[in-house]
């Protein structure tokens, strides 16, 4: 049977393990969002991590994606995440509810990481962690998603936010005040 460490999806075997680390940091009570859950891979990281908290998927599913992401789900066990099938620049400025752990990993143009950051940042609890996937990279993309996360870096005072050690693509931060 698939684990967080094969399931299909395009992280690395340390990136699966950074986000499982993340989850488990997170209680049975909390809230994980991820922005853009594709085929599912990192959905199955933050469950192994996370048993109990609630996990939320903000994708766009194109092309029917939604089933193959269910359907990998199901491969490992998975059937109590929720899947938002929307664009996360619309279901953002409606968004009200903190969260433990954010997951940035959607649209990889400027403006719509910059939108992620901007709607969802909001609301991750102080002692918590928002995660920049394709981050580090040479893909044209990893560019747009640098250039965004160093604009947000830039602008919040150095007590409010705190990075923690990157793992390949990833680079995150811990929540201060």
């Amino acid at each position: 049977m698939k684990d967080y460490r094969n399931a299909e999806g395009f992280l690395t075997v340390p990136e699966r393990e950074y986000l499982y680390r993340l989850a488990k940091e997170v209680p049975d009570t909390g809230l994980i969002l991820e922005i853009g859950g594709e085929f599912g891979a990192s959905t199955t990281c933050l469950r192994a991590g996370a048993k109990a908290a609630t996990i939320v998927t903000i994708d766009l599913f194109p092309k029917n994606l939604i089933v193959q992401h269910l359907k990998n789900l199901a491969e490992v066990g998975i059937t109590d995440t929720l899947q938002f099938r929307g664009d996360s620049k619309i279901i953002g400025p409606l968004w009200q509810t903190s969260l433990d752990l954010l997951f940035i990993d959607g649209g990889h143009t400027y403006s719509v990481v910059k939108s992620d950051i901007a709607w969802f940042t909001l609301w991750v609890k102080p002692g918590c962690v928002v995660a920049f996937h394709d981050h580090y990279g040479t893909h044209p993309l990893h560019a747009e998603v640098r250039r965004a996360v160093a604009e947000w870096v830039s602008t919040h005072r150095p007590d409010t936010w705190a990075e923690v050690p990157a793992v390949d693509s990833i680079r995150a931060f811990r929540r201060q005040s």
